[in-house]
């Protein structure tokens, strides 16, 4: 009992002093604008991925100290899992996502718990990658972790991966960056840069075998990240697209151009393609970076194959969103994550009604959105979906769901939301 309520402890304390730390860099940084960034994220994550270290090193002490005993239960398991799946390195990402003039562009990858995608914040870019699997029978909990952190405008770079204990650890830790050539591969191929362990490692320049330039920015191993440029694969050294990049591909903000370096497309990109979410800036163009209330009118969208609200510039502040009748027909994939002000969604009649030959696919997944309270979806809405989760609404008191919705859903589950205590 005493082992257990000392654990306990020391999960609280760890959790206050990383809340405090947070709170400060928040209210230190709540002024700052487009111009100015207070905030350095390469300290940001060096001190959440010591105060995780630090955390997981005191929960494994304190793990074994009640396995000897023979005081190990289920409860007792259930908090450590539940503790590492919120170590401080979360709670800086939150906190990143939460700034005002942070744009985010993260899918997720439901329900397995994966996600990736890049967060932007002035000249800082934070690539994250993430995969967990978690069996609650066996109490087996594992994830892959990585966040790459680079800063355009000092061509600075930092990179963290988790370990098999949980820990995050700074992955040139203990090895030289230094700025050198490397030969790539028997075609000539060369990387010009900073290299650590003999392979590329931060700001540089790949080369293809006649010195033509194939993309300069940030890299690792060989492996676009962050941000860079593309260039044509042609004699003329011209640029075919620059901007973000995640999981070395066009993600996030980006501009592509042809051979005479005209823009072809400026505005979000989704893992290669151009962003169909982006598109509904026709609805938000009057005020991109604050929209309170979202209305999409009837039958628009229709060759969207998904879209995912979660916090960005555009949508931190929402608190309305109206989807008209026979929008998003081609859409496997509707999900709202993490909107703190939301507090209403209507979805028409028809919409996310997809063809019949593709019945039992595709997910709707609403959840941590605190002050959500009316959920509606009129009739033969998302009647092919496999799918369909409320999860962590604590004010939801209305969900209204009309004729022939989700007809073909093998997971329909409402968990901790206002309703389900009824």
């Amino acid at each position: 009992m005493l082992s257990t309520f000392v654990h306990r402890k020391i999960v609280f304390t760890t959790r206050l002093s990383i809340f405090l730390f947070l709170y400060t860099l928040f209210s230190m940084n709540s002024s700052h604008n487009e111009e100015e960034y207070t905030v350095d994220l390469f300290d940001l994550f060096s001190e959440a991925v010591y105060n995780s270290a630090l955390f997981h090193q005191r929960s494994s002490i304190m793990g074994v100290r009640e396995r000897r005993r023979g005081k190990k239960n289920t409860s007792d398991s259930e908090v450590d899992l539940e503790a590492l799946m919120t170590s401080s390195v979360e709670y800086a990402i939150k906190y990143l996502i939460s700034m005002d003039d942070a744009f985010c562009s993260v899918k997720h990858g439901l329900p397995n718990g994966q996600f990736n995608g890049i967060i932007e914040l002035g000249p800082w870019r934070v690539e994250l990658s993430s995969s967990r699997d978690f069996i609650k029978e066996n109490f087996q909990f594992s994830q892959e972790n990585e966040i790459i952190i680079c800063n355009i405008e000092t061509k600075q770079m930092a990179a963290y991966k988790t370990t098999e204990d949980f820990n995050f650890i700074d992955v040139s830790e203990g090895n030289e960056v230094s700025d050198g050539v490397i030969d790539m591969d028997r075609s000539g191929r060369c990387w010009e840069g900073a290299i650590c362990n003999n392979m590329p490692f931060g700001y540089g320049t790949f080369y293809y075998g006649n010195e033509r330039i194939e993309y300069q920015g940030f890299a690792i191993e060989n492996r676009y990240v962050g941000y860079g440029s593309i260039y044509q694969d042609t004699k003329t050294e011209t640029v075919s697209y620059s901007g973000s990049i995640s999981g070395g591909v066009k993600h996030g903000h980006g501009i592509s151009y042809d051979l005479r370096q005209s823009v072809t497309y400026s505005g979000e990109w989704i893992f290669g393609e151009p962003s169909n979410l982006y598109r509904i800036s026709e609805e938000i163009q009057d005020n991109p970076f604050s929209i309170e209330k979202l209305v999409i009118d009837n039958a628009k969208y229709n060759d969207v194959h998904q879209i995912i609200f979660t916090p960005s510039r555009w949508l931190i502040n929402l608190e309305f969103m109206s989807i008209g009748e026979g929008c998003f027909s081609h859409c496997r994939y509707f999900v709202v994550n993490s909107l703190t002000k939301l507090k209403y969604i209507k979805v028409g009649k028809g919409s996310f009604l997809t063809d019949c030959k593709v019945t039992g696919t595709g997910s709707c997944i609403i959840q941590n959105c605190p002050h959500l309270q009316v959920v509606i979806f009129n009739n033969d809405c998302f009647q092919q979906f496999s799918r369909f989760e409320l999860k962590s609404l604590d004010l939801l008191y209305s969900l209204q769901m009309g004729n022939r919705c989700f007809i073909w859903s093998k997971i329909f589950e409402i968990k901790g939301c206002f309703i389900a205590k009824y």
